[in-house]
């Protein structure tokens, strides 16, 4: 089988329009002294770290469960999508102090149930050609209109988002009649797998996320502790460091809690900030 049919029209479009972006990027010198900087960031050791991390975790949850699939190239293509992308966002949602809940669910929301059901049926190729960019450069537009504060350029970026909005509305309505037509497509053996496993692959990662984002906490919460220790000495420090990593433990809420709301830096008392910290919400 060519590789290529195992993209949908959609897909196409979408590669085909990021080649054309990337090549614009690199004979843009701006845009690409731009490319670079974020490209640095994103291979920043640490990030690389949880990200490899989260592609073994995900690598052999797929080993396990792969005696019991019937595998073909899309649902391969479906699973190396999930891996290689979906995951860096719920990952870098982890990093950013996101609510796990929220970032699972808009995730399955998102990558799994809404996209397996638009992408049942696609326009053709020409067709998405077109509608994608416009979808993309209305979506950026809306975006940074509602985060002025300019009530008129806020006022335009609703609008452009219900706009947007009606659109993904048609898309879903046609995929609907589509499917009432054709409703085999949804009973197919792959279709039911394309649909299951990014959701079993999104629960599965939860405690990894989970993991990452108490220990970005943790890192955040010491570097502030740090600075505003620096004029005390060491052992103050790491008397106060000792009594919140045993005081919190494994209690992210509580440790959101001691660094949003308690001055614990302020204290010149160790034992007044060990009572502070027993004090915050569990």
């Amino acid at each position: 089988m060519c590789i290529i049919n195992i993209f949908s029209p959609r897909e196409l479009a979408l590669i085909v329009w990021s080649i054309i972006v990337l090549l614009w990027i690199c004979f843009s010198h701006k845009l690409r002294h731009s490319l670079i900087n974020i490209l640095t960031a994103f291979f920043a050791l640490k990030l690389q770290i949880l990200f490899i991390g989260g592609y073994i975790y995900l690598t052999l949850i797929l080993l396990l469960i792969s005696r019991y699939i019937h595998w073909d190239s899309v649902l391969i293509k479906d699973c190396a999508i999930f891996v290689l992308i979906t995951s860096i966002v719920m990952i870098g949602g982890a990093i950013e102090q996101k609510r796990i809940g929220n970032n699972i669910f808009d995730t399955i929301k998102a990558t799994t149930i809404m996209a397996f059901y638009i992408n049942v049926f696609t326009f053709s190729f020409i067709v998405e050609f077109i509608l994608l960019p416009i979808i993309v450069f209305m979506s950026m537009t809306a975006a940074y209109a509602k985060t002025s504060i300019r009530q008129d350029e806020n006022r335009a970026g609703c609008l452009l988002e219900s706009l947007i909005n009606c659109i993904y509305l048609g898309i879903i309505v046609y995929s609907g009649i589509k499917i009432y037509q054709h409703p085999s497509v949804l009973i197919q053996e792959q279709s039911v797998y394309s649909l299951i496993i990014p959701i079993l692959l999104t629960i599965c990662l939860t405690p990894y996320l989970f993991i990452i984002k108490l220990y970005s906490a943790y890192e955040i919460f010491l570097l502030r502790l740090k600075a505003s220790t620096s004029n005390l000495p060491i052992k103050d420090y790491r008397a106060r460091r000792n009594m919140v990593i045993k005081s919190c433990g494994l209690n992210f809420n509580k440790l959101a809690y001691v660094s949003r709301h308690l001055k614990i830096f302020m204290y010149k008392d160790n034992q007044e900030s060990l009572l502070s910290t027993k004090n915050g919400r569990g």
